[in-house]
């Protein structure tokens, strides 16, 4: 490895000025442009890359962010972590990826990170974790997809605008926390809950209960919103199977925006949460700086596409 020493032979300066240059610290110390060009050149050229652990070291400053993340298997994990990977490095910041495990604390303790950003952990986990983190002083963001605003009322409103008096709810695995957001929504609305119109489980499951909901043909929602593209799709296709068209007969909401919703047969209509650009902010956050990404968190987003249509 190449040592600053070495460019500072190279260079004809001391090491104390090829410190100063590589580390943009030369302003206002009398160091000539010329000198800082041929610093510079002579890094360059030996192949010189700055050894960021004995750097945070010296100055205290650790370069890394951990990511702890419950899962990274689906697409808007993956936006989320691109968008955190970006900002971190926009700062010449590196992000650590840790998955959740019986020692995932300890791996992130022993990295003595400068901020630890988690995505979607469990609730009991997301808590000892909070309070282990703030007894070393080391800061944190938590996030989930359904934070950046109430998740289901884009949809509830549109199937009310639709005329749309009965709405059901479908998720698949089980999501409390949209659930209770459905419900805020459809109190907000001034209606009341379809009978048999919240159906939450394993896909299985889920599918048996679409099944026989479909098959009763009583009083069953015409609308429905739910707590993912996949379930929105499993809804679609139970409706197909039960010889009902969507939406002429059902009018299905997904969430998440994933990029099959737009190659759905009929193409979905579906809330995109702000997924990236709350992973930006978290970063910013933990570095104490404005967001360079974006200016601000917006609000998730109804995109209306031909798997809804009025009463």
């Amino acid at each position: 490895m190449v040592t600053m020493a070495e460019v500072a032979a190279a260079a004809g300066v001391s090491r104390s000025t090829v410190s100063l240059v590589l580390n943009g610290r030369h302003e206002g110390v009398g160091i000539c442009e010329a000198t800082c060009v041929r610093v510079k050149a002579a890094a360059e050229s030996l192949g010189y890359r700055r050894n960021e652990l004995a750097r945070a070291m010296i100055t205290g400053r650790n370069p890394f962010l951990c990511l702890l993340a419950g899962s990274l298997d689906d697409e808007l994990s993956v936006r989320a972590l691109s968008a955190a990977v970006a900002e971190a490095e926009a700062h010449e910041f590196f992000l650590h990826v840790v998955s959740a495990g019986p020692h995932a604390l300890e791996r992130c303790l022993d990295l003595r990170p400068a901020g630890v950003l988690t995505w979607h952990l469990e609730g009991a986990t997301q808590g000892a974790l909070a309070a282990e983190l703030g007894r070393w002083g080391i800061p944190h963001v938590a996030l989930y997809t359904h934070h950046g605003g109430e998740p289901m009322q884009l949809g509830v409103a549109h199937l009310v605008e639709l005329g749309h008096t009965r709405l059901g709810f479908v998720a698949t695995p089980a999501d409390e926390v949209m659930e209770a957001a459905f419900t805020r929504a459809i109190e907000a609305a001034g209606l009341l809950l379809a009978e048999d119109g919240v159906l939450r489980g394993d896909a299985e499951a889920v599918r048996g209960d679409l099944r026989d909901l479909f098959k009763a043909r009583k009083a069953r929602p015409t609308g429905f919103c739910c707590a993912s593209d996949a379930a929105a799709m499993l809804v679609a296709r139970a409706a197909r199977r039960a010889d009902l068209r969507v939406p002429k007969d059902v009018s299905v909401i997904g969430y998440g925006d994933q990029a099959l919703a737009a190659f759905a047969d009929p193409p979905l209509t579906t809330i995109a949460p702000p997924v990236a650009e709350m992973a930006a902010h978290g970063v910013a956050r933990l570095l104490g700086v404005a967001a360079v990404t974006v200016a601000a968190v917006p609000a998730p987003k109804l995109v209306v596409r031909r798997s809804t249509a009025p009463v």
